[in-house]
């Protein structure tokens, strides 16, 4: 497998090849070879590589005698670098929906207790606003109130806005109370909103700043098995509800 490569021309790395000593600190610094050392002069050979480290810093680093900087030390991920890079996240969560709802359309009309253009604008429609609520949550809440929410893992993190939406959206539905299906689908929905948003924050460690990719292999492994666990069981208790209401 080649070298990973993120988007394609939108890296902002620049080089000022007159304050180049040709040291070649940066070839060695650099961890994805953006760099080449050649006849005592640097040159960028493959730009879409970077991924915009700290290079900037590099001048500043040798006029100070090959010293870093407190602010050198510092990683950043303001709300405006976070908002930046929610699009990236929620188009992919987007597409998948695209194809996921009109499944969720058809089974709602198959299997709910009334006939299938009804059970379709019931609960099919409500399905697809659950599926929304959770990407919103994953791909959109978490992001922004990243340093805010509790935990470290960006999967637990998701947690809190994604039950705090799961909960807003039954209220809306079942505020004048539930019957034994309906409390069935309220459990589901709830289940797969958790896990969908968990998955999702989980995705945007990918963009931020400060994770490891060890780290992120560490809890794709714990936190994977929860995430598929949940959206399964929810699922089942999803189709369970419909065939109560059904009177199967």
């Amino acid at each position: 497998m080649g070298q990973l490569i993120y988007l394609k021309d939108v890296v902002t790395l620049a080089l000022n090849e007159e304050k180049c000593a040709g040291c070649g600190t940066c070839e060695l610094v650099c961890p994805h070879k953006v760099f080449r050392l050649n006849n005592g002069k640097v040159a960028i050979v493959d730009r879409d590589a970077c991924m915009e480290c700290v290079a900037e810093d590099l001048p500043a680093f040798m006029d100070n005698g090959m010293k870093a900087t407190a602010e050198m030390r510092v990683k950043t991920f303001h709300a405006r670098e976070r908002v930046a890079l929610i699009p990236v996240e929620l188009v992919e969560a987007l597409k998948a929906a695209v194809v996921i709802a009109p499944v969720l359309l058809f089974l709602s009309g198959l299997l709910g207790p009334a006939s299938f253009w009804p059970n379709v604008l019931t609960h099919g429609l409500f399905a697809v606003q659950a599926l929304i609520t959770a990407i919103f949550a994953g791909a959109v809440l978490t992001p922004l109130l990243l340093p805010w929410l509790p935990g470290r893992a960006f999967s637990l993190k998701s947690l809190a806005p994604g039950l705090f939406c799961a909960l807003l959206l039954l209220l809306l539905r079942w505020g004048d109370g539930v019957k034994a299906g309906s409390l069935l689908e309220m459990i589901a929905w709830v289940l797969i909103i958790l896990s969908a948003a968990a998955y999702l924050g989980m995705n945007f460690t990918g963009a931020s700043t400060y994770t490891s990719l060890s780290g992120v292999k560490k809890e794709m492994r714990w936190s994977l098995p929860f995430q598929i666990g949940g959206g399964v069981v929810g699922l089942v208790l999803w189709v369970c509800s419909m065939l109560v209401d059904h009177g199967v």
